[in-house]
């Protein structure tokens, strides 16, 4: 089953986010880290399971996106946002030609 098909719980979704922002865990075990990155990076993973991950909330309100290691953040930015730094937005594009078609973006490395 895709994560899209299972209650998503918070606290399941708390675990997440202190699970990818702990070093010490990821010192214990590379395995651990290693697996983590198969998953955000793998392709057997759908777009939308590593979208929930990275929108996962901890009990304040954080994201793994925001929140988790700076290698964790990194992997989610390279498999959900183009060139690893925009959020494409959904719906029409806003110019489309037969040669070019533009679309508005989040730049999320803007400060």
């Amino acid at each position: 089953k895709g994560a899209e098909e299972l209650p998503v719980t918070r606290e399941a979704q708390h675990g997440w986010v202190k699970f990818v922002s702990t070093r010490e865990l990821f010192e214990i075990s590379n395995d651990a880290k290693e697996e983590c990155m198969k998953l955000i990076k793998g392709h057997k993973t759908n777009m939308s399971d590593v979208r929930i991950l990275a929108e996962a909330k901890d009990f304040h309100g954080r994201t793994a996106m925001q929140y988790g290691l700076p290698e964790i953040r990194e992997a989610l930015r390279e498999r959900l946002l183009f060139l690893s730094r925009y959020q494409l937005q959904k719906g029409p594009p806003i110019y489309k030609s037969s040669t070019c078609l533009v679309i508005k973006a989040y730049d999320e490395m803007a400060m």
